[in-house]
């Protein structure tokens, strides 16, 4: 009896073999790759960065100026008006002269109290912001400032004559 269970079985798993081996030989025959969906092999990536930004430069460009400022420019050490911001400064007086030949003058006065005369093209603040225009009530001075993406623009500051001590 045990030889006719071996027998048995050997015969079924020879008759599971042979078959599935005939069923597939019979029919068309698949191929391996038509067994996988394409989904599994896709197309190869091409990278082309001919229009594309690098990827290593950063976009946010550091500031040169913050580095340099306080620090002594080619002409020499800073003056006080080149050391604080124009926004510090108060504005005392305007003087204007009779003679065409001589320009408006403003006085300024500085946190510390010390003051100073302003002419257009005296230079104040760290970042070289020049006096561009003074008239009978304000000051206006012009600063060029590089923003964080590396672009130049310019800020505007407007001092203005205080006529009463309330103002």
């Amino acid at each position: 009896m045990n030889n006719s269970k071996g027998l048995l079985l050997i015969f079924s798993c020879w008759f599971m073999i042979l078959i599935p081996s005939y069923c597939l030989s019979k029919n068309n025959s698949i191929t391996y790759s038509e067994s996988i969906p394409k989904w599994i092999f896709p197309t190869p990536f091409k990278y082309d960065a001919k229009d594309l930004p690098d990827p290593f430069i950063p976009f946010i460009k550091e500031n040169l100026e913050k580095s340099t400022r306080n620090k002594p420019s080619k002409k020499g050490p800073l003056t006080p008006l080149q050391k604080i911001s124009p926004s510090q400064l108060k504005l005392v007086g305007i003087i204007f002269s009779s003679k065409k030949t001589v320009p408006p003058m403003a006085l300024v006065e500085l946190p510390n109290k010390k003051a100073y005369i302003l002419k257009i093209g005296t230079q104040v603040g760290p970042s070289g912001g020049k006096v561009s225009f003074i008239n009978n009530n304000s000051v206006t001075i012009i600063e060029p400032i590089t923003t964080p993406f590396g672009e130049k623009t310019y800020k505007k500051t407007i001092l203005k004559l205080h006529t009463r001590e309330g103002d």
